[in-house]
């Protein structure tokens, strides 16, 4: 570099100097330290209010995850009796696939058979094969048409 450019550039510092000097001085002057503090207390009280939420959020949060998990072990429990008892809804169909009937003087016997559907959760079925047995003396079944 020439000396003049070094001039030069040495009157640009200066101004910029004398510059930030006046800005400093009405800073002083126009009592800065209080807007500065105001400012201060302003974002500090902020800061209170978003930590108080957060604790609160994080004490609800806790409650809640609490309250899933009951309910998460109460839903296994009862998984595991369903399971256990395996609920099935049973339909009967009441036709008979097979019919014997016997009758003498004295005695009636008759022998049937027949269908009924078990639903067991999870669209899972199953068909069940019944019997139905009667025996009867004829003389029972007389008195007690007569009564």
């Amino acid at each position: 570099m020439n000396f003049l450019e070094v001039v030069s550039r040495y009157e640009k510092t200066l101004q910029k100097v004398n510059e930030l000097e006046k800005e400093l001085s009405a800073l002083r002057t126009s009592d800065w330290t209080k807007v500065i503090t105001a400012t201060l207390s302003q974002y500090r009280n902020e800061v209170e209010l978003l930590e108080m939420q957060k604790r609160t959020l994080e004490n609800s949060h806790k409650k809640l995850t609490e309250e899933v998990s009951k309910l998460q072990s109460e839903a296994a429990v009862l998984d595991s009796q369903m399971q256990k008892r395996k609920f099935c809804i049973t339909k009967d169909y009441n036709y008979s696939l097979f019919f014997f009937f016997y009758e003498t003087k004295k005695l009636q016997c008759s022998i049937s058979l027949y269908s009924t559907k078990k639903y067991c959760g999870k669209g899972k079925s199953q068909m069940i094969l019944k019997s139905n047995f009667s025996f009867v003396h004829i003389q029972q079944q007389k008195a007690a048409n007569v009564v």
